[in-house]
Order: C-alpha cells, then sequence, then structure tokens
C-alpha cells in the first residue's frame, strides 16, 4: 500500500510541474506578445506623429484619446481644448458630423469632404476618412479619423474650371482652322484678328496665313509671331493638332508691353546720349580749365613780372573757383563711369592705417588754416585689406573734407579699428550736424544739404554718392550718425575676407 501511495504522489507531483511548465511557457508567450504589441504601438504612434495628415482617434465617449502633431497645427489647438469644447466644435455641419458618427457607430466606414473651422476661426474644406475601432471581441471601443486640408486642392480645382470654360468666354482670341485653311471656329476676342487677315468665319484663309497653317501642319512643331492689328499688337500661336488635322490658334494682347519696350529702348538711347554728352562736355571742359589754371600760377609766381596785391588777391580767387571747377567736372566723370560700371577697380592687400595718415597729411594744411584739430586713432594690430587705394583714397578725402567744411570749432577724428569680418573706418567731427529728417537723403546723387543759417555748401552734391558706389563696389557699407548742433561721424567697413557683408 505504500508503495501505491508513493507512485500516486509521484505522478501527482509530476504532473503539477508539467502543468507549472505549460503554465510558464503561456506566460512567456504572453509577455513576448505584449511587448511585440507594445513595439507595434510605439512604431504607430511615432508614424501618426510624423504623418502630414490629421490623425485623431475618439474614445467611446467621443473624447479624443490621441491626436498627432499634425491635428494640432491644422486646427491650432490641443487635445485638452478639444475635449473641453467637445469635438464636434471643429466642424461647421454639425449634423453631418452627427450622422457619420452614427454610421461607424454601426460599423460602417465614411468617406468625404467636410468643411472645418480651426480654433481662431478660419473655415477650410478637408477630406475626411472615419473607421470604427474594434476590439478582438469584434466590439468597436473607438474611432479613427484622417483629415487632410484640401484647400490647395479646391482652389486649383477651381482654377482647371475656370480654363476648361467653353473659348467664348475667353478674353484673348482663340481660332481653330482647318487643314484646307478654313476657319471652323473664332471667338468673340478674335474680331481684330479677323479684321487683320480680312476674312470672317467660315471662310478661308488668305495665301500667306494660309500658307503658314499648312508649314506649321507638316511641321507638327508651334510658332508663335506679333500681327500688327491696326491699334493693337498680338502676340500669335499656332499650334498643330496633327492628328485631327487643324490648327489651334491664340492670341495675346501685347500692345502695352510693346509700347513699354519702345520706351524702354528710347529710354536706354537717352541714357547713352547723356552719358556721352556729359563726357564730351566735361573733357571739353576740363582741357581750358587747366590751361587757365597754369596761366593763373604763372602770374602769381611774378613769372611775367611783379604784380600789387589786389592783383594777387583776385588772381587768387581765380585760382580756387577754377579748381572747384575742376572738381566738380571730375566728381561728375566719376560718378558717370561708376554709374555706367566702367571705373576700374585694381583690388590689392593695402594698409588703412597708412592711408589714413597720408590723408591727415594731406588734409592738415587745411585744418591748421580753420585752427581745427585733425587727430588720428588708428587700432595698431589692423591686418591688412584688399582694396583699391586711390579709390578709399577718395572716399576718405571727401569724408574729411565734408568735415572740414561744417565745422567751425573744435576737431576732426579719423578712427579705425577690427571687429569680426570686418575693419571700420570713421571720420567724426565737432561740426553743425545733421537734422533727423536729413539722414536719410544724405547719399542721394546731386543732394546738397543746408547749414544751421540756411546756405548751401558748395558742390555738385555728388561726393557721398560716389563714396557709397565705391564702397559697395567693395562689398562694403557706408553710413552717417549725427546729433543736430553737435557734430557728424560718418563710418564705412570693407571685409577682410571674401565673405560680403550684408547692406
Amino acid at each position: 500500500w505504500a508503495f501505491n501511495k508513493m507512485a500516486e504522489n509521484l505522478r501527482i507531483t509530476t504532473t503539477s510541474i508539467d502543468n507549472l511548465n505549460a503554465a510558464n511557457q503561456q506566460l512567456e508567450f504572453e509577455i513576448s506578445e505584449r511587448k511585440q504589441a507594445e513595439r507595434e504601438l510605439l512604431w504607430i504612434k511615432s508614424a501618426a506623429d510624423d504623418a502630414v495628415d490629421a490623425i485623431i482617434i475618439l474614445g467611446q465617449e467621443q473624447e479624443v484619446v490621441y491626436a498627432n502633431m499634425a491635428f494640432g497645427n491644422m486646427l491650432k489647438c490641443t487635445t485638452d481644448s478639444i475635449n473641453e469644447v467637445g469635438f464636434n466644435s471643429i466642424y461647421t455641419d454639425k449634423e453631418m458630423i452627427k450622422g457619420i458618427l452614427q454610421d461607424t457607430e454601426a460599423g460602417d466606414i465614411w468617406e468625404g469632404e467636410i468643411q472645418l473651422v480651426s480654433s481662431q476661426g478660419r473655415k477650410f474644406p478637408a477630406s475626411l476618412d472615419v473607421t470604427p475601432i474594434v476590439d478582438e471581441h469584434y466590439e468597436i471601443i473607438g474611432t479613427l479619423f484622417i483629415i487632410r486640408d484640401i484647400t490647395v486642392h479646391k482652389e486649383m480645382e477651381t482654377k482647371i474650371r475656370n480654363l476648361a470654360k467653353f473659348p467664348s468666354e475667353d478674353p484673348y482670341p482663340v481660332l481653330r482652322i482647318s487643314a484646307n485653311c478654313k476657319i471652323i471656329y473664332a471667338n468673340n476676342a478674335s474680331t481684330p484678328i479677323l479684321k487683320a487677315w480680312k476674312c470672317r468665319e467660315g471662310q478661308t484663309l488668305q495665301p500667306p496665313e494660309c500658307k503658314l497653317v499648312k508649314e506649321v501642319l507638316n511641321s507638327g512643331a508651334p510658332t508663335t509671331f506679333d500681327l500688327d492689328c491696326n491699334d493693337r499688337i498680338f502676340s500669335v500661336t499656332m499650334a498643330p493638332i496633327v492628328k485631327s488635322g487643324y490648327v489651334n490658334i491664340y492670341g495675346l494682347d501685347v500692345t502695352k508691353l510693346k509700347l513699354s519696350e519702345e520706351n524702354l529702348e528710347q529710354v536706354k538711347k537717352q541714357a547713352m546720349i547723356k552719358s556721352q554728352f556729359v563726357s564730351t562736355v566735361s573733357h571739353e571742359l576740363r582741357t581750358p580749365l587747366t590751361s587757365m589754371k597754369g596761366s593763373v600760377a604763372i602770374l602769381l609766381n611774378g613769372a611775367v613780372g611783379e604784380i600789387n596785391d589786389k592783383q594777387k588777391e583776385l588772381l587768387g580767387i581765380t585760382e580756387r573757383n577754377v579748381d572747384r571747377l575742376i572738381r566738380l567736372i571730375n566728381d561728375i566723370l566719376n560718378f558717370q563711369k561708376l554709374e555706367a560700371k566702367k571705373s576700374k577697380f585694381v583690388m590689392q592687400r593695402n594698409d588703412m592705417n597708412g592711408v589714413v595718415e597720408e590723408i591727415k597729411e594731406t588734409m592738415l594744411p587745411v585744418a591748421n588754416e580753420k585752427q581745427l584739430s585733425l587727430v588720428t586713432n588708428c587700432e595698431h594690430t589692423l591686418p591688412a585689406v584688399s582694396f583699391d587705394k586711390d579709390k578709399i583714397i577718395q572716399v576718405l578725402t571727401n569724408l574729411v573734407d565734408n568735415a572740414l567744411k561744417f565745422t567751425e570749432k573744435g576737431s576732426i577724428t579719423i578712427t579705425t579699428a577690427k571687429s569680426d569680418n570686418i575693419i571700420r573706418v570713421s571720420v567724426e567731427d565737432t561740426g553743425i550736424g545733421i537734422k533727423k529728417d536729413d539722414l536719410p537723403k544724405l547719399f542721394n546723387e546731386f543732394e546738397q544739404l543746408s547749414d544751421v543759417d540756411n546756405r548751401k555748401i558748395g558742390g555738385t552734391g555728388l561726393g557721398l554718392a560716389i563714396s557709397q558706389k565705391i564702397i559697395k563696389e567693395h562689398s562694403g557699407k557706408i553710413w552717417a550718425e549725427s546729433k543736430f548742433g553737435k557734430g557728424t561721424t560718418f563710418s564705412f567697413v570693407l571685409p577682410i575676407n571674401e565673405r560680403r557683408v550684408q547692406a
């Protein structure tokens, strides 16, 4: 009996172990299945988050349980805000969405178009796919919505419908010509072309036009030409439909365009004539002025005899005015060359501090004559920069000369400094300053500003305009800062390397 009892217990234990192993295997399988499901769920969520279309899942109480990023971007709202006001708030047709939800609750799939409204009030058309979500027992536990904004699609449809309207509504000429040159169709806008061809719908084209139609059909290639219809000009395109044996003709009124082109050509010719005139006159004026300057210098030096103080005074006035005329002519010539892109720039690496010292040495006598202090404040570690030395000297000379003109007492300071990829050069004065309203006019061509006594300072008004063009050719920038009555600072920057400086 004991032996039998022991055997029975052994069988029960073995069965229990087998059951336990089977249970463990089932549990491991279920865990594996769950992990797989979780991985798939994460993958689906990631894909949904990256989707272009809006994706929303409603629960059994029609609450939003999931919405991707595209949904928030499209409707300008969050899941919480939608749940607060109700899912129906995004639809303009409440009855329609109510019917859609009833259909999906019955297990149906719905596809179609509907109008939505964002939280900001923007209404737009959308395509809508609605699918019920079921569990393993085929019980509906939610609803999946896929929404796509079709605003652009609808706009394109409208354009296509407009293009597809019957040609009689087309505001431009549309004609159809058969292979034997008969006018099969001509809309109302074709009247000017028909008059120019001296025929009507149903008639046959004259030889010149008929020959062209046949050539187009034979070649199979469209051709375009201008047609003068008395007071109107049309660009006419002949498009062959070879298989059908006819040619479609489309006309476009280009009268205004042609007139504009003629006007543009006229303006170009006038500009060329003006440029040639300025250049010729300037050169012709410079020759006698050079001779006059030399003659005055000889007289002042006493080379042809003694002159008294009054004569010296008058000759000095003459010399200064001749110099002024020469400067004016040089400004006009320089501006004309820069404007016509004929001025050559010799770009070489140069020392800006050396240029500044040259300017100081040249302009110091003028400053001393006006009892003004002319000083430099140069950064010693300034790197060499690529620029046209003569052109930059011209800019700095103009800036310092202006500062001397408009400063009665105090000083003019020329400063250099380095910052990031640029060097900066500034000319600061303690002069009369510039009114805020006048600052935007500074670099305008032929613009002159009045001083505090409303007197004009002589010149062409081209100096700063020329300076701006020179600096721009160096990929730099020039500007002015001023406090009226306290002084002005003109600054320009040049790039150290090839990278352009933003204007």
